[in-house]
């Protein structure tokens, strides 16, 4: 139930933002689709959006799912290597909208993929270009 009304107040609080006054330039926002390991499955959308405070959310879509019941952390990488530094935080659940705030120093357009990486067995898990 908590968990429910957590993605609730997210929904509604990144509604709120994409939707503010001043309209979205295309390269505010970023789509992609995670594709998937040899054996891990991991699929559906990610978005990247320019907040209103001018910072940047990193989108799981009400889609996405994963078979990988690890504990997960996502990542932005580019060269198909995730970055360290652009370490999001641990996923929540396996299926579902999450969002992630980039941290206010990190350069989102140094980074062209997003990564979900399980640190137990050090494998990614899931890799969605960003375009």
């Amino acid at each position: 139930m908590k968990n429910n009304i957590i993605s609730a107040l997210i929904a509604a609080a990144l509604s709120l933002t994409i939707l503010l006054p001043t309209s979205a330039r295309a390269e505010d926002h970023l789509q992609s689709q995670f594709s998937h390991t040899i054996d891990y499955i991991t699929e559906h959308g990610v978005s990247v959006v320019r907040s209103s405070d001018g910072g940047n959310l990193v989108v799981i879509e009400t889609d996405f799912n994963t078979r990988n019941r690890s504990e997960l952390r996502l990542l932005l990488g580019r060269d198909g290597m995730f970055m360290p530094e652009a370490d999001l935080g641990p996923l929540a659940r396996v299926t579902g909208l999450q969002v992630f705030k980039a941290p206010p120093g990190l350069d989102i357009q140094q980074y062209t993929e997003v990564h979900i990486w399980n640190p137990q067995h050090n494998v990614i898990v899931g890799v969605a270009p960003l375009k």
